[in-house]
């Protein structure tokens, strides 16, 4: 932990997603942020609700017992706000109150947001991330439960819209081989580019119109590009290189897909890069990325370890 400077204001956020939960805590100066310290466990709080339409008893009790943890850790650090927000999963469910209600008996305050406060945030904090070149870009964060693309030029956003479409949900409702091979593949993949050429484009056809024969290329935050990116080039969470430097091509992205699917679970979870409790999910992470990146002709894919809560915190300035 950094030495505290008491004359700058010390705010931490707990995004509490359908796959994991994450900790920033960070100092502000000058409307930008510094994080201090960054954290994150997967808890999984979307597990079987997106088919049932509830969150599970033991989703909830796993990820509140994180949520306390890391609230616990933000004060002893020093923050001076500490803001708890849960999206897809909780939002989603017809009992989002129980988490809300969990949260309340370890003392937390706890608030689930609308997919169009999410998309904003992952937008703006995505865009904070010094190392994130400016342009015209599509910013894309793939979560558990939902996928927020917002389409900006030089930081000005055009167009946004947060989708019910995401790893675990994905996951949950296919019935893979393991490994599950190139011909299941194909199958997802058919599936989700049609899903991107028939919702997607006509969603944003209009402003895609306003950058038409501009560059464009994909900023991707969230868990899954950055793992794709230290999966491609071998790195890890411990290498020094910023991962924001690993820009992968379309055919990069597609090679490195097609690799994650001829694998078996238990040979991706000893992958370089990739955490063992991302290694089942990472499948339609990596081809909802690819898909759009096929689908809206973008050539390169920026990932940023910034997003949806790094936006919240600047939100809450």
């Amino acid at each position: 932990m950094k030495d505290r400077d008491p004359s700058v204001p010390r705010r931490a956020v707990i995004d509490v997603g359908s796959n994991s939960v994450k900790l920033l805590v960070a100092d502000i100066l000058s409307g930008s942020l510094n994080p201090i310290l960054e954290c994150g466990e997967q808890t999984r709080l979307g597990r079987d609700s997106f088919e049932t339409g509830r969150l599970q008893p033991k989703a909830i009790d796993d990820t509140i017992q994180v949520v306390s943890k890391f609230y616990k850790k933000a004060a002893k650090s020093g923050a001076e706000t500490i803001r708890v927000v849960a999206t897809s999963a909780a939002r989603d469910a017809s009992n989002g109150g129980d988490l809300i209600a969990a949260a309340m008996a370890k003392g937390v305050k706890l608030e689930i947001v609308s997919g169009d406060q999410e998309t904003q945030w992952a937008c703006r904090g995505a865009l904070a991330n010094p190392l994130v070149k400016s342009g015209n870009a599509f910013v894309v964060d793939v979560g558990g439960g939902s996928t927020e693309i917002i389409l900006v030029r030089n930081k000005t956003i055009l167009a946004n819209r947060s989708f019910p479409m995401g790893t675990v949900r994905l996951l949950e409702r296919s019935a893979l081989a393991d490994p599950p091979g190139l011909e299941a593949l194909e199958i997802e993949r058919k599936k989700i580019q049609d899903w991107i050429l028939k919702t997607v484009l006509s969603e944003f056809e209009t402003a895609t119109s306003q950058v038409s024969g501009e560059p464009l290329f994909l900023v991707g935050c969230g868990g899954t590009p950055v793992f794709l990116a230290r999966i491609f080039s071998g790195t890890s969470k411990t290498d020094t290189e910023p991962v924001e430097s690993i820009i992968l091509s379309a055919q990069e992205l597609e090679q490195t897909t097609e690799r994650l699917w001829s694998l078996p679970l238990a040979t991706r979870k000893k992958l370089r890069g990739l955490p063992p409790n991302r290694a089942d999910v990472i499948l339609f992470g990596a081809l909802i990325f690819e898909g759009l990146m096929r689908c809206l002709n973008l050539s390169e894919l920026q990932p940023s370890t910034w997003g949806v809560r790094h936006g919240a915190m600047l939100d809450s300035q």
